[in-house]
């Protein structure tokens, strides 16, 4: 790599880094920057889930809502989770889709295209999570594209992980919070229409599948009819 060239990606990545605090947003723009200085029409970041040692879906340069999240991988499944298992990277030039280790998607598109490069992205040899960059058609990836990836892999994975981390714990707090407003309505019902424990907690839920919103929304008009009332 050029130093014109390591200068201006470490500007970028330094960027990336100040400007974004949300992760699905960092791991598309690390994408995109990655789609800046490797050929390419598409990039995937996949990160570990430790908890259930498995390999998720998390960003791509490519507009994904539906399927980021719900993309997963077993480590050694795939050639990404052989990466991911190994440590090492994998650069196929051509026919991906026929190496014994690929696992196809119907839904990602990209599983059709010829070229696959898939990087580890490591901390402290500790896997996080893969990138993976794929062309439509027949690219051998240099020397000079693992190292790139390789080394914005290197100068992101801190702030990955940390906000990684962040995530998770405002999802943790989510929940709890769910579960206490769930469990007060559930409390309303029991008391106002002498319901059973598992009755008032059915009829929250069937009122959440028929009214097609979450069971905190559902528990949250419960609470608020019964604060109205009070009044």
């Amino acid at each position: 790599m050029k130093l014109r060239e390591e200068v201006e990606l470490l500007k970028k990545t330094i960027q990336i880094i100040n400007d974004t605090l949300e992760l699905p947003v960092l791991l598309k723009k690390i994408a995109g920057l990655i789609m800046q200085f490797v050929p390419g029409h598409s990039c995937l970041i996949y990160l570990l889930d430790s908890s259930k040692h498995q390999l998720v879906l998390r960003g791509s340069h490519n507009p994904h809502p539906k399927l980021l999240g719900h993309i997963k991988l077993k480590i050694g499944e795939g050639i990404t989770g052989w990466v991911a298992q190994k440590k090492e990277p994998v650069a196929i030039a051509q026919n991906a889709s026929d190496d014994p280790r690929f696992k196809f998607f119907h839904k990602l598109p990209e599983d059709r295209y010829e070229a696959f490069l898939s990087i580890p992205i490591l901390k402290n040899n500790e896997l996080v999570g893969v990138i993976n960059m794929q062309h439509k058609n027949l690219h051998r990836y240099k020397k000079r594209d693992i190292s790139l990836v390789v080394t914005i892999a290197n100068l992101v994975v801190g702030v990955i992980e940390k906000t990684g981390l962040a995530e998770e714990l405002l999802s943790a707090r989510e929940t709890i919070q769910s579960r206490k407003l769930i469990e007060r309505a559930k409390g309303i019902l029991m008391y106002k229409h002498k319901m059973s424990e598992e009755k008032a907690f059915k009829a929250i839920q069937s009122q959440s599948r028929n009214s097609r919103k979450t069971m905190k929304e559902i528990a949250e008009s419960i609470i608020l009819v019964e604060n109205i009332q009070k009044k």
